[in-house]
C-alpha cells in the first residue's frame, strides 16, 4: 500500500503483505492526511504463464482485493512472425476496457494497446510492420521473442493513466490486469498462451 499526497510530492510505501494476507490490507492512516490525499494498493499473483494484477485507490479504510480471473489455458495464439497475428482476444471479464500486446527482444520492445471499442467484435489483430516509417529507424523483431497479452479491466476509463505520473492515480482508481505470457522464435512454430 502506498500513500500519495494531494500535491504528488508525498509518496511512500506504508504497508506490505504477502500470501493470503495480501487479499486484505489493514488501514494505516498517515499523520496529516488531508483533502485530495489518497492511498493506492497494488496486488500481484502469478506463475510462468499467467500474471494477475490489481491497482485500487482509496481515501482510507480497510481494503479488500480480488484479482481478475486468469486467461483460459490455450485461449490465445500468436503466429511466430516478426509481426504476429494475435488470435483469441475475447477475455470474458466484466469491465473490459482494452488489450495490451507487448513483444520484447534484447534489442526492441514493441507494444500496442487496442481499445475494446476500436477492436469491436474482432478477436484477432496483426501487429503492423513499421519498416516504412524510416524516421523510427525500426528493425523488425528477430530471434527469441517474449510475448505478453494483457486484458485491461476497470469500471472507469483508464487509457489516460500514466504509471510514471502519480497524479494520474486517484482515490477511485480501480484497474485489474490479466496477463498471459510466453515466448517464440521468429520463423518457428506459433504458440498458444498461457
Amino acid at each position: 500500500m502506498a500513500y500519495l499526497s494531494n500535491d504528488n510530492q508525498g509518496l511512500g510505501t506504508i504497508g506490505f503483505a504477502t500470501g493470503t494476507a495480501a487479499a486484505s490490507f489493514p488501514y494505516r492512516p498517515v499523520s496529516g492526511f488531508g483533502a485530495g490525499d489518497r492511498y493506492l494498493v497494488f496486488a500481484e499473483a502469478g506463475n510462468s504463464g499467467n500474471v494477475l494484477e490489481r491497482y485500487k485507490g482509496s481515501t482510507g479504510g480497510n481494503l479488500s482485493l480480488t484479482l481478475p480471473a486468469p486467461w483460459t489455458p490455450g485461449s490465445l495464439s500468436l503466429s511466430a512472425l516478426a509481426h504476429p497475428t494475435v488470435s483469441g482476444l475475447s477475455y470474458g471479464g466484466a469491465n473490459l476496457r482494452a488489450y495490451r500486446v507487448e513483444l520484447e527482444t534484447s534489442a526492441l520492445v514493441y507494444g500496442v494497446t487496442l481499445g475494446k471499442g476500436w477492436l469491436g467484435s474482432s478477436t484477432s489483430y496483426t501487429l503492423p510492420d513499421l519498416s516504412a516509417a524510416t524516421l523510427l529507424n525500426y528493425t523488425p523483431l528477430s530471434g527469441s521473442v517474449n510475448a505478453s497479452v494483457n486484458a485491461v479491466l476497470s469500471p472507469n476509463p483508464v487509457l489516460g493513466l500514466d504509471e510514471n505520473d502519480p497524479a494520474s492515480f486517484s482515490a477511485s482508481t480501480d484497474i485489474s490486469l490479466a496477463i498471459a505470457t510466453g515466448s517464440y522464435t521468429v520463423g518457428g512454430a506459433g504458440i498458444n498462451l498461457p
